[in-house]
């Protein structure tokens, strides 16, 4: 459910580094190259499985707690949140000795690891299909990933799918495929400041805060319908009750994506983007996925990605 939560604690006046030690904690100074001459600015230390960063000029603490580590668990779930809070306010007691502090998010990054089995290549040769760029972001392509994100990697949001497996080369990871969204700080100031949303770990750490940051997100670039091979996709429109003018151009619109891949169409000037678009959402509400199976591969359908994440995270993370 959560791979990764930054936490920032603002007005930290200092951090007794002895006491850290004493703690069992490790630190390190930090610095910056100011016109050839090294120059601290800040601590990096180690505390109970959570990575910190603190930040003398700012009086910011910045917690870097992935909740595998701090819960020394696989699967991250719901009912997880109070015992995550638990360790982490406790932490933060004994290092800065006083209990007069908030807590805030910084940045959340969801995931659901799908259990795609035999299918993985399948299903990353489609994720190679998808539009190269989306919402500003753009996609760099590697045999088992694919990777959305903006020019310099400012932007508020990041969109990583990969080969668990291949990631992380640990068995128990074989044939998942890994969906995740990074929803960075200039994100979650976004969220506050236009739609007041609370950075506190309770709100996002939530089903309905998944769903709004992570599934909707998820729809718009992988699509709601099932993947097909152009061939039954071609009998389920022409099954559809749609004109014969639109029918006979949404199946030249798929017939140009199974050849081209969906950004090909618009390259190769066969559709206008408000046509692809349009074709696109009437797919979509006829279940079908525009983005085609190639015919080199064994399975004639394949189900939607979103819809598997959606179902693996009621099984496994929603309790």
């Amino acid at each position: 459910m959560i791979d990764s939560l930054n936490l920032m604690i603002k007005n930290v006046k200092k951090v007794d580094f002895k006491n850290l030690i004493k703690l069992g904690g490790t630190f390190a100074k930090r610095y910056k190259n100011y016109t050839g001459s090294l120059v601290q600015y800040g601590y990096n230390f180690s505390y109970k499985n959570i990575d910190f960063k603190y930040s003398k000029s700012f009086e910011n603490l910045l917690l870097i707690a992935n909740p595998h580590k701090v819960l020394l668990k696989r699967d991250i779930t719901l009912s997880d949140k109070d015992e995550f809070k638990k360790i982490i306010i406790k932490a933060l007691k004994n290092i800065l000795q006083t209990d007069e502090f908030t807590v805030e998010i910084s940045r959340i990054d969801y995931y659901v690891d799908i259990p795609v089995n035999e299918k993985i290549k399948d299903y990353l040769n489609l994720l190679e299909r998808h539009k190269k760029i989306f919402n500003r972001m753009k996609k760099t392509q590697y045999e088992t990933s694919s990777y959305l994100k903006t020019k310099k990697g400012q932007g508020q949001i990041k969109l990583n799918f990969y080969d668990k497996y291949q990631e992380s080369k640990k068995d128990f990871y074989k044939g998942i495929l890994r969906l995740e969204i990074q929803n960075m700080p200039s994100k979650i100031k976004s969220e506050y400041k236009i739609n007041n949303v609370s950075k506190q770990i309770d709100i996002y750490w939530s089903k309905e805060c998944m769903e709004k940051y992570y599934f909707k997100v998820l729809e718009k670039y992988l699509y709601i319908g099932t993947y097909y091979k152009r061939d039954i996709c071609k009998k389920l429109v022409d099954k559809a009750g749609l004109n014969a003018r639109k029918r006979k151009n949404i199946n030249r619109f798929s017939l140009f994506e199974s050849r081209y891949k969906v950004d090909g169409v618009l390259e190769k000037n066969k559709f206008c983007t408000d046509t692809i678009n349009n074709y696109i959402k009437t797919l979509n509400e006829l279940g079908i996925n525009p983005i085609t199976i190639p015919k080199e591969s064994k399975f004639e359908k394949l189900e939607n990605l979103v819809k598997l994440a959606r179902a693996t995270a009621e099984a496994k993370y929603f309790k």
